[in-house]
């Protein structure tokens, strides 16, 4: 009777990184970060006492009678100086400063509609003129607030894949791994990649061994290794998923098999 073929096994092949990929990632979340937070503390210096200020009129506002005194217009601002009283009959003076598209003359001493916070009679304006801080300026807070939430959602992912590979240099097991297949595929652009998928037995923390079957694409090992044969692979004893075939015996195999002369 003729044997039953059993297909050589073909786990999905893994890029191997040396970590300088992941550091880069790293680093520009780093960067993507911090630059959304400082435009959002910008945002926060340059637009938040005018918000603050036109919440405390709005919300403390009283309005009352005034008088103006004198105005001063300019290229791009008019200033607007007025007195006022108020209920506690003492006497303010107020400055309130428009774009100069909006100015309008006012005779000095024609009575005026002014807004002041109750308990903080240093802050009035024009009633007129008052309106809310220019909107559109908003959209850098929204954009900022956006880029800070995308940022710190993948800041994680980054440094935990940035730390597996670089404490699988550092920290990896060494477990003996058998070849158990060797194929070539292409990408997308119809490049050869050489693949090789090996198996081993990892000892977890707990004592626990488990076998894990894994493939990556590495033509040195391709060109170099043979079917069942064994060589040394580096894993993460918590997770070893994330492993990899050691490069130095594989580099000293390929050029003694260069240096082997041949029949």
């Amino acid at each position: 009777m003729m044997s039953t073929f059993q297909s050589l096994p073909r786990p999905k092949p893994r890029s191997l990184s040396d970590g300088s990929f992941e550091s880069m990632l790293l680093v520009f979340c780093v960067v993507w970060t911090v630059g959304s937070l400082v435009m959002l503390m910008l945002c926060a210096f340059t637009l938040g006492p005018d918000w603050y200020r036109y919440w405390q009129l709005q919300h403390s506002g009283v309005v009352t009678s005034g008088q103006m005194i004198r105005q001063d217009p300019g290229k791009l601002w008019a200033s607007h100086i007025f007195q006022f009283t108020t209920d506690d009959l003492a006497v303010h003076t107020g400055q309130h400063a428009i774009p100069s598209a909006q100015f309008q003359p006012i005779a000095p001493g024609e009575t005026v509609l002014v807004r002041y916070v109750a308990h903080n009679p240093e802050i009035a304006v024009l009633e007129s003129y008052f309106t809310t801080p220019f909107m559109p300026r908003l959209w850098f807070v929204g954009l900022g607030g956006v880029m800070l939430g995308l940022g710190l959602a993948l800041l994680p992912a980054r440094w935990r894949a940035w730390r597996s590979v670089r404490r699988l240099y550092t920290q990896g097991y060494i477990a003996p791994a058998t070849v158990v297949n060797l194929w070539r595929s292409t990408n997308v652009r119809h490049q050869v990649l050489y693949c090789i998928a090996y198996e081993f037995e990892a000892t977890r923390p707990n004592g626990q061994i488990q076998t894990i079957l894994s493939a990556e694409y590495n033509e040195l090992a391709f060109e170099t290794l043979r079917l069942r044969q064994q060589t040394p692979v580096r894993y993460l004893p918590e997770n070893p998923e994330i492993c990899r075939l050691e490069v130095e015996p594989i580099i000293e195999a390929r050029i003694k098999k260069i240096n082997v002369p041949s029949p």
